[in-house]
């Protein structure tokens, strides 16, 4: 009797198809938003003495998965300000707060400070990841900025 059952379903799928086809729906599948920002210092720490940067330089790397150009990345600082250097050496101030592209970047962090006056400790650096569609910040990472010793500063670390 199992044998004849055996071969009764076998016959069976072999006749119907072994798999069923069930009518495919479509579906809308909502991409979601996949990048990643490597944010680093060029540099372990920074004095307004050295002649090889023009400020504490804050790297941007940029990984994404999709279409970017609605976003920005957006760096601000709440004590000092940033710079860009350009190709030919030239560095342009840019004050306390840069908009940028997507895309990989560098900017400069310096004091506007003498070296005898004190960092304030919440100073910091933020990198934000700006939506221009729905105009609100949807990543952010801060950089602590600390004063190494008499004439150096350094990010002491970065949060999300």
């Amino acid at each position: 009797m199992n044998k004849f059952l055996y071969v009764l379903i076998l016959i069976t799928l072999i006749f119907t198809g072994c798999c069923s086809e069930l009518p495919i729906e479509k579906q809308k599948v909502e991409a979601d938003l996949e990048f990643e920002l490597d944010i680093k210092s060029g540099v372990e720490k920074y004095s307004m003495l050295m002649s090889s940067v023009p400020g504490l330089p804050i790297e941007i790397g940029v990984t994404s998965h999709v279409e970017t150009y609605d976003y920005e990345i957006v760096v601000s600082t709440n004590y000092g300000e940033l710079s860009s250097w350009d190709e030919d050496g030239a560095v342009t101030r840019l004050g306390d707060n840069v908009t940028n592209k997507f895309e990989d970047c560098v900017f400069y962090w310096t004091p506007v400070i003498n070296y005898e006056d004190e960092l304030p400790k919440d100073a910091n650096i933020t990198v934000s990841i700006y939506n221009l569609k729905t105009n609100e910040v949807i990543d952010e990472s801060v950089g602590e900025l600390i004063k190494a010793d008499e004439i150096y500063y350094k990010i002491k670390r970065w949060k999300n």
